[in-house]
């Protein structure tokens, strides 16, 4: 149902992801797990998530500034608690829920041992949730930034954190093509999902085909 009776209602845009079985990638990303080339790995608590939501956020302004695109374009921030509610909704339900541990880790951070304080422009990280209905239980990416000489080991760290909390499979949605092929190398597969769809409601004079949606994540 559209705003009016000419109007588009909920409009889905692009309900992709990247997925990796736990159980049968882990073994196989050891050998980007191990951190080189003055790479190391930080895990994030929720109080170093918010943190770097806050830092992200800017960041994403600036993309959006920067955007050269002919379309109308839109994103949603993940500060003022928007990140922050996927953590707290699985710390709600998984206990009592389900034999799932709540995790201790709700993201990771790539970081270069040149970096000085870490003021780098294009920093490597990720922040995730855990959900668990409808089966398989999935470690799902809410906010991802990387390069193609991190990733791998973003990945791995990934594929790590969801092994720790016992889930089947890490899941991230709508990756740039650039990374999308690094993943598929690392035995990432890309599918079009059927249910929880990515969808927003519009209501400017533009057509739904001259909208873009950066960032679409979960």
């Amino acid at each position: 149902a559209g705003p009016d009776e000419m109007a588009e209602g909920w409009i889905v845009r692009d309900p992709k992801g990247t997925i990796w079985d736990v159980a049968q990638d882990l073994p196989s990303l050891s050998s980007v797990s191990v951190p080189a080339d003055g790479l190391s790995v930080q895990w994030l608590n929720e109080d170093g998530c918010k943190e770097l939501w806050k830092k992200d956020t800017e960041l994403m302004r600036n993309d959006l500034s920067a955007n050269t695109s002919n379309s109308a374009v839109f994103t949603f921030l993940p500060d003022e608690g928007v990140g922050a509610f996927l953590v707290r909704r699985t710390m709600f339900f998984l206990p009592g829920w389900t034999s799932h541990k709540t995790p201790s880790k709700w993201g990771v951070k790539i970081v270069k041992s040149d970096e000085s304080g870490g003021k780098d422009t294009m920093p490597t990280f990720a922040t995730f949730t855990i959900d668990v209905i409808p089966a398989p239980s999935t470690l799902i990416v809410t906010r991802l930034r990387a390069t193609e000489e991190t990733f791998p080991l973003l990945t791995a760290s990934l594929l790590q954190a969801a092994n720790e909390c016992g889930v089947e499979k890490v899941e991230i949605w709508n990756l740039p093509k650039p990374m999308e092929d690094i993943a598929h190398s690392l035995n990432g597969k890309t599918g079009t999902r059927n249910e929880h769809l990515n969808a927003f409601k519009w209501y400017g004079p533009e057509k739904s085909e001259d909208i873009e949606w950066l960032f679409n994540e979960k």
